[in-house]
């Protein structure tokens, strides 16, 4: 019987952790108050910018954490194609940080 509770509270740690290392992608267009954008679309292309100018671009990827991620975009408004790392928290559906920034989704 205690070999049976204990597998059962290992399973049910192991899947808690592995829960909350799954914070989904900040997908969508998202806008600071010091007017930065950064879009996410679904398909694995972003932009990051300001007033409107997106300064890097390029396919990107999604490194899930407890309570958000880092946003990898591989830029090619380089020289070569160059990976930039974001780190983003979610606050709340509608609210994320980068990098201490609090960014809200437009609608």
């Amino acid at each position: 019987m205690r070999l049976r509770t204990a597998i059962a509270a290992l399973a049910l740690f192991y899947s808690a952790a592995s829960f909350a290392q799954s914070a989904p992608p900040p997908v969508g267009n998202w806008q600071s108050q010091s007017n930065e954008i950064l879009s996410v679309s679904p398909n694995g292309y972003c932009e990051f910018g300001i007033n409107g100018t997106y300064t890097t671009y390029g396919a990107c990827s999604w490194n899930a954490t407890a309570r958000g991620g880092v946003l990898t975009i591989i830029n090619v408004t380089t020289y070569k194609p160059a990976p930039v790392y974001f780190n983003v928290q979610w606050i709340d559906n509608d609210t994320i940080s980068v990098f201490g920034d609090t960014f809200y989704r437009q609608k």
